[in-house]
């Protein structure tokens, strides 16, 4: 967030998509991933006038399972 004027405004919004599933669906995650955006109403409303920032982290299931610090 930036102040302009004494108001807080919204200059940049960070996604981050943890998704939990196999490798071999990797190809079908960066395809999701790179046509989402413009399928999101509320990107499609606010990304001429905030800067995104969308990212995705692909975990294997047996990683995500794993106790925290593992």
């Amino acid at each position: 967030m930036e102040t302009e004027d004494g108001v807080l405004v919204i200059r940049r919004i960070f996604v981050h998509h943890r998704l939990v599933a196999p490798e071999d669906v990797r190809n079908t995650v960066e395809e999701v991933h790179r046509t989402y955006p413009m399928h999101c109403p509320l990107y499609r409303t606010l990304h001429r006038c905030i800067e995104f920032k969308i990212s995705y982290q692909l975990v294997a299931a047996a990683e995500a399972a794993a106790p925290a610090g593992t």
